[in-house]
């Protein structure tokens, strides 16, 4: 048996890629597989089926017993076979599903043609991302399809739909934006509140992002890491968040910054990946034959 442990270490789809590599591995060498989520950061009752159908593989193979932690990979496996596995593991289980219905239907993209953009800042500014102006997603957006007339915000800092609704305003374009952000999250997201050190610090010395924190630091400072959150928020959290994804994922074409897992996670599984676009290299492709988890990199 393999159990892949999901816990409190890393963001939702940090974790969701190294759970991937681990049933990857078991499957190749038929081993039996489970996901173990009782502590997992996003747990809401029972943890992964909160969200998820469950994806117990069971092959009667009793030889083998291995525990796997987050960024614990094991085996050796293309970026093409991580593509490819990924409906495997996320399948919505009924209620998600029905939510993700009523997401799209509330903001009318139940029928409707509609293009994406993804930007992730908050506590990634710290380090780990550029700070990238709202208006280059935009631009590299209307470059690929100059017919743009609705575009869906998947963010974390309610401040890019500010900077969208400005620059269509300015530009005179008939474009709708839409976004389920809320209004009150400007700045962006915080995962653990340790990570509020880490935005103080960029503050003062990450030269690239200094600027733009400097404009957020009191809204990031005021709010609510994710590790602080009570069950109930962190369910509303997490399943508002997948819904979000997965209108991305339906998307004609989306412009992110691959240097989030959740935006590598949105060029595997979306619905035409040669349609995503890295908007610092927007015609840039990915080598599909190389051997890495997507949880460290695709460029």
């Amino acid at each position: 048996m393999l159990y892949s442990m999901l816990e409190k270490s890393a963001g939702f789809y940090s974790m969701l890629f190294f759970a991937i590599n681990h049933y990857l591995y078991a499957k190749q060498n038929n081993i039996d597989f489970t996901i173990v989520s009782h502590e997992w950061l996003y747990k809401y009752k029972d943890g992964w089926s909160d969200y998820f159908k469950n994806i117990d593989v069971h092959t009667f193979n009793t030889d083998s017993h291995i525990t796997l932690r987050h960024h614990q990979p094991i085996g050796s496996f293309t970026i093409t076979e991580y593509k490819n596995i990924i409906p495997d593991v996320y399948k919505y289980n009924s209620v998600t599903e029905k939510y993700i219905y009523d997401t799209k239907k509330r903001i009318g993209l139940l029928d409707k043609k509609y293009d994406s953009l993804f930007i992730r800042r908050g506590d990634k500014l710290a380090s780990e991302s550029p700070y990238i102006p709202t208006e280059k997603y935009i631009e590299i957006l209307l470059q690929k399809n100059m017919d743009c007339k609705t575009i869906f915000l998947q963010t974390d800092d309610y401040n890019s739909y500010i900077d969208l609704q400005n620059y269509i305003q300015k530009h005179n374009l008939n474009i709708e934006i839409i976004t389920i952000c809320h209004e009150n999250t400007k700045g962006g997201m915080i995962i653990y509140n340790m990570n509020k050190e880490g935005i103080d610090w960029a503050l003062k010395n990450n030269v690239d992002n200094k600027e733009y924190i400097s404009t957020v630091i009191k809204d990031l400072q005021e709010s609510v890491a994710m590790d602080c959150l009570d069950n109930q928020q962190m369910y509303n959290h997490t399943i508002e968040l997948l819904a979000g994804i997965e209108i991305v994922l339906k998307s004609q074409n989306c412009v992110c910054d691959y240097s989030s897992n959740v935006a590598r996670f949105i060029k595997l599984a979306h619905q035409n990946m040669s349609s995503v676009f890295n908007v610092l290299s927007p015609d840039s492709e990915i080598d599909m034959t190389r051997t890495t988890c997507p949880a460290f990199e695709l460029l």
